[in-house]
């Protein structure tokens, strides 16, 4: 029906239409049904489906990494507003612009209530606040994550790889990160 009264009204070509979620439901997954606080590709992984505000667009799948939070950057960049500096949402209008020249992130940050996870196009790792345990997985032979290999020493050296990558990205969106002396 909205879809219907945009074109109706002939507006339908000049808007952003987003159709998404914001997080998934484990549908049989692990065992559980609905979600949970967790971090698991089950619920972090959740279509994203975006008609850009171009004529005649055809349309065309993107693999790179995005963030709900990123519609936002993208609303306002269609809008023609400047982005906020603190945003740290990136626009995906260039994803549909110019595909070639899209900035693709290299890593995906994910969190629910303590828990931070970092992903990138192979490994995956969850912290666990105030927890001496945590998860690591290599999606490439294990994309339904059963192998926890956060104490297997083969995968020692991934594990400080993105614990590192974790823990810069959560010094860098710290609103006080540098105390001022």
């Amino acid at each position: 029906q909205i879809v219907a009264a945009l074109r109706a009204r002939g507006e339908y070509e000049n808007t952003l239409i987003v159709f998404t979620a914001d997080h998934g439901d484990y549908m049989g997954e692990f065992g559980l049904v609905y979600k949970g606080q967790y971090v698991s590709e089950a619920l972090m992984r959740i279509p994203m489906l975006a008609k850009p505000p171009v004529a005649g667009f055809r349309g065309r799948t993107e693999t790179g990494f995005v963030h709900n939070f990123d519609i936002a950057a993208t609303s306002l960049a269609v809008a023609g507003v400047s982005r906020p500096a603190e945003m740290s949402a990136q626009d995906l209008a260039p994803y549909w612009k110019q595909p070639g020249d899209a900035v693709r992130r290299k890593y995906c940050f994910l969190d629910a209530h303590g828990i931070q996870g970092v992903r990138d196009e192979r490994w995956k790792l969850v912290h666990y606040r105030d927890r001496e345990y945590g998860e690591l997985y290599d999606l490439s032979v294990d994309p339904f994550e059963r192998r926890n290999l956060w104490s297997d020493p083969a995968a020692a050296a991934e594990k400080t790889r993105l614990r590192t990558v974790l823990l810069d990205h959560l010094i860098a969106i710290l609103p006080r990160a540098e105390e001022q002396w």
